[in-house]
């Protein structure tokens, strides 16, 4: 290839590139890499002080310091005008070359420290940085509207919710009685499980809880976080000729994360592998047509694998996730970071599993298309049995009527959505709780002085107070009341919301299923 030809593909080249020789002086340079590192577009690469990585093995990555000179169109500085030593991710390769020809290297840049300067100067073809920064900003706002209008949008969720699914149990003694009709409770059924359907869509706009630290992560089957993403992103994954499901490795390990915000990046992900996948679709057929050819068939719905290595890097999870035909071909993968000409979706998906302490690397063939994703996570502890099963159990098991020092077991329900109340009330009467309904702080306040309760379930949100002055005061007047909070908010996460959770026994996020709730009850008492 000569020079011209290899200039030529290079400044095509949305990344920032650098060919140099074995000991990696500069031979070429596009014109994304020149304004990172400050060098002017009519200047000699012999005026930029620094040296690539000399070559030492076919591939190699890594960080690097180099240095960023001073661009006459921008002034002293350079890119990020205080100029010196700056940090980039550099990924080598040899370049293919014949029998006494000199050795050549190929480096892409990716810069870590990025300031306004840079954001104008570096991302001018396409969009920059600061445009990102203006993606970033409105995510943000989207996220801080999305919470709240999200929010609004539980209440009604809830009831559809618990009526649906009380409505189906009553179908289902009616069946018992032989007066019932399937039909009937196959259709509760399925709506309420269109109501659980919407309210992962509403988390995933919501937003995630803060992560300050470790103290913030919690084991996560990440099978079903993944699964669950696939789901919510079965438009696109159809679209391009995969099915809406992952396939797992059996006994797939627990990560060390934040449940919403995993699943978020799960579907940033999932939707890019689907565009890409869609995107090398519609150029093989392109390509065979332009060739005469007949174009080749759909997929007809292939999946998606995820391959797990633990072995690594002790306490980590390196999770791979590609098409099946790449695991089933044994294509060689090479991981590299994020880079801001791809989507931005991806970029923002690795900014956020940055703060779960994890990492997100994309997955290359030779040529460089994208073929899978690597997530990079910490390996959850051991820890005991999930309350899941007991959870997604059927809500109407017949059971011993539940009691305490020989009389029934007596539960406050403080919900000021009165059909929600009333769904909740009957399904724990017809299980033998004692149950009183109340739609406000004040009126929880005046129900726990008249009569000793066992369990309070109080919604988050009500008048007079809501749930902070109505379990305040319970816990200093009822210190042996067991208390469930019900919230659409993550409030284990929210600083403002702290002394509320510790005072809790149990949170339950809505929409909440009855069998959730029995199971919560019956934790909390001990049973």
């Amino acid at each position: 290839m000569t020079d011209a030809t290899c200039r030529a593909a290079l400044e095509a080249t949305p990344q920032a590139l650098v060919v140099s020789d074995r000991d990696g002086a500069p031979l070429l340079m596009n014109r994304r890499a020149r304004r990172l590192l400050g060098l002017g577009d009519g200047a000699e690469l012999s005026e930029w002080p620094g040296r690539m990585s000399a070559a030492s093995g076919p591939a190699a990555e890594g960080w690097s310091l180099l240095p960023v000179g001073a661009d006459e169109t921008r002034g002293p500085g350079g890119a990020h005008g205080a100029g010196g030593d700056v940090p980039f991710w550099v990924w080598s390769r040899r370049l293919p070359h014949d029998p006494g020809a000199p050795l050549r290297v190929l480096h892409a840049l990716w810069p870590c420290h990025v300031n306004e300067d840079q954001a104008h100067a570096a991302g001018g073809d396409e969009g920059g940085f600061d445009e990102m920064m203006a993606v970033l900003v409105r995510h943000a706002l989207l996220g801080e509207m999305g919470g709240a209008l999200a929010h609004q949008m539980t209440q009604p969720l809830n009831v559809i919710r618990l009526t649906a699914e009380r409505a189906a149990l009553e179908a289902e003694r009616q069946i018992a009685d032989g007066a019932g009709d399937q039909a009937l409770v196959d259709r509760f059924a399925r709506l309420a499980d269109q109501a659980d359907a919407v309210f992962e869509t509403v988390a995933l706009v919501q937003g995630a809880p803060g992560v300050a630290g470790p103290e913030d992560l919690q084991p996560v089957d990440l099978g079903a976080v993944v699964n669950r993403a696939a789901h919510l992103a079965r438009g696109p994954l159809r679209a391009a000729g995969l099915r809406p499901e992952v396939i797992t490795p059996g006994g797939m390990p627990m990560a060390l994360a934040e449940p919403i915000l995993l699943l978020q990046i799960g579907f940033a992900t999932l939707t890019v592998l689907a565009e890409s996948a869609g995107s090398a679709a519609a150029d093989a057929s392109v390509e065979a047509r332009a060739d005469g050819r007949r174009a080749p068939p759909s997929s007809g719905g292939s999946s998606l694998v995820v391959r797990v290595d633990q072995e690594t890097a002790p306490g980590r999870l390196i999770v791979d996730m590609a098409h099946e035909q790449v695991f089933l071909d044994d294509l060689p993968l090479t991981p590299l970071a994020p880079d801001l000409s791809l989507s931005r979706r991806v970029v923002l998906a690795a900014m956020a599993l940055a703060g779960l302490g994890g990492h997100l690397m994309l997955l290359v063939d030779d040529l460089g298309a994208l073929r899978g994703v690597r997530l990079d996570l910490a390996r959850a502890p051991g820890f005991g049995g999930s309350d899941e099963a007991a959870a997604d159990a059927a809500p109407n098991t017949p059971a011993p009527a539940p009691h305490a020092a020989g009389r029934p077991i007596h539960v406050l329900v403080a919900e000021d959505e009165i059909e929600a109340a009333t769904e909740i009330a009957e399904f724990l009467g017809d299980l033998g709780y004692a149950v009183e309904v109340v739609g406000s702080a004040p009126d929880g306040i005046d129900a726990l002085d008249r009569a000793p309760r066992d369990v309070l379930v109080t919604d988050l949100s009500m008048p007079g107070g809501g749930a902070r002055t109505l379990v305040r005061a319970a816990e200093a007047a009822h210190p042996d009341l067991a208390v469930i909070i019900v919230s659409g908010l993550a409030v284990e996460s929210d600083p403002a919301q702290a002394d509320l959770v510790e005072m809790a026994d149990a949170i339950l996020r809505k929409p909440i299923g009855l069998g959730e709730l029995r199971a919560a009850i019956e934790r909390v008492l001990g049973a």
